[in-house]
């Protein structure tokens, strides 16, 4: 029976001690080398940016620069505009081009242009809404002073 029971009144000790020692020595860490793998796999979730809330992504100011723009815009454009290399404002501006909200359309002068339809879509209903209230305003001022 002491066969049995005498290594284990010996290693319970020994492994007691040995866990205080390295307690008051190292702390225990806190962190665990794993856990720096988190920020890495977090890129890869919807809606993450590497900067921080007050910056935003080089594709929102793209579609900033587009609406102002009225929907069209140049690499020229971008560059002047973001200050980016053409190198890198070619990339990021074709990286966009999926033919729903950005296109890649040549005009007659034959200058590359850069379309955002939803854009121009939303900036022409905006000005047809904007005209259409202008004629109805006219024509309630016209009634007012004819009001037959």
């Amino acid at each position: 029976m002491f066969f049995f029971w005498g290594p284990f009144f010996f290693v319970f000790p020994v492994f007691i001690i040995y866990m205080v020692v390295r307690h008051i020595i190292a702390p225990p860490k806190r962190h665990h080398s794993r856990w720096y793998l988190d920020e890495y796999y977090r890129s890869f979730e919807p809606g993450y940016s590497d900067s921080g809330p007050g910056e935003e992504s080089n594709q929102v100011t793209l579609y900033k620069l587009a609406y102002k723009l009225e929907g069209r815009i140049t690499v020229s454009d971008i560059v002047i505009e973001t200050g980016m290399e053409v190198k890198e404002a070619e990339e990021l501006i074709q990286s966009m081009v999926d033919n729903q909200r950005v296109r890649m359309e040549v005009d007659e002068n034959g200058m590359l242009l850069y379309e955002f339809p939803e854009i121009i879509a939303r900036l022409k209903q905006g000005s047809s809404h904007e005209r259409s209230s202008d004629d109805s305003d006219s024509e309630t001022e016209e009634d007012k002073q004819n009001p037959s």
